[in-house]
C-alpha cells in the first residue's frame, strides 16, 4: 500500500468525499491490507470486489481444495481477475471509461490503454499526486 494513501484517505474523510475501491481481487485480502493502515475506520471505504465463502462440504483445513471458494462479483472476465498484488488489474480497463477523473500510474498498462483508447487521464507516481490533483478540483 502506497505510504501516502493514508493522507489521501484522511483528506477524503475530512472533506466528506466518498472513497471506493474497485478491484478484481478478493474483498477479505483488500480489507486486511487496509485495516493495517486505517484500522477501525475501514467501514468508510466502499470496496467493490469479489468475496469468499466457506465451502459447503468443508471438513478440515488439511483437505485438498482449501476451506473457501471465490464468490465472483460478476461473470465477466473482469470479475474473475484474481490479482495477487495491489496495483492495476484488468478491472481498471473496464472502469476507465466510466471514471472522472481517471488516474493512471506511471509505467503501468492503464497509461498505455488510455492513450490507445484516447481516454483523458492524469498520470501519477504516488498518492501525493492524486491528493494534490484532487484538492485542486
Amino acid at each position: 500500500l502506497d505510504e501516502h494513501f493514508l493522507t489521501f484517505y484522511e483528506w477524503c474523510i475530512a472533506v466528506s468525499i466518498p472513497l471506493a475501491i474497485l478491484s478484481g481481487g478478493l474483498t477479505p485480502l483488500i480489507q486486511a491490507v487496509l485495516a493495517t493502515a486505517i484500522g477501525y475506520e475501514l467501514h468508510r471505504i466502499d470496496i467493490i470486489a469479489n468475496t469468499v465463502a466457506v465451502r459447503d462440504d468443508f471438513q478440515s483445513v488439511y483437505e485438498t481444495g482449501g476451506a473457501w471458494k471465490v464468490m465472483f462479483h460478476d461473470d465477466s472476465i473482469y470479475g474473475h481477475d484474481k490479482t495477487r498484488t495491489i496495483r492495476e488489474g484488468v478491472s481498471d480497463f473496464s472502469a476507465a471509461r466510466e471514471t472522472d477523473p481517471l488516474f493512471a500510474k506511471q509505467g503501468e498498462d492503464l497509461v498505455k490503454y488510455c492513450k490507445q483508447q484516447e481516454l483523458p487521464f492524469t498520470e501519477f507516481s504516488d498518492w501525493r499526486d492524486i491528493l494534490k490533483t484532487t484538492q485542486d478540483l
